[in-house]
């Protein structure tokens, strides 16, 4: 198993392709950058998925229950709220 780093836009919604076995382990603020760190097993299939994540503000609406709440993270002056759409 191998943790791998991605670096996130701030954008209201933004896809990401990671390894189909990947599970988040957290999103933070480095620097000033949001990051999304996942644990990856390596030698395993590492057929490639896409992961759909939405950035809301604070006071921004949230689709109930088809969203999963991944972190909340503060860059700049801004506090975003990181959720995920389920995979299909």
């Amino acid at each position: 198993m191998v943790i791998y780093k991605y670096k996130l836009k701030v954008e209201i919604i933004q896809r990401i392709m990671m390894p189909a076995n990947a599970r988040i382990l957290s999103i933070q603020v480095q620097g000033d950058e949001i990051c999304l760190w996942a644990e990856v097993y390596v030698d395993r299939d590492n057929q490639l998925e896409e992961h759909t994540l939405i950035m809301r503000a604070t006071g921004q609406p949230v689709a109930k229950g088809s969203e999963v709440y991944r972190a909340t993270v503060q860059l700049n002056s801004y506090v975003w709220h990181i959720y995920e759409e389920p995979h299909l």
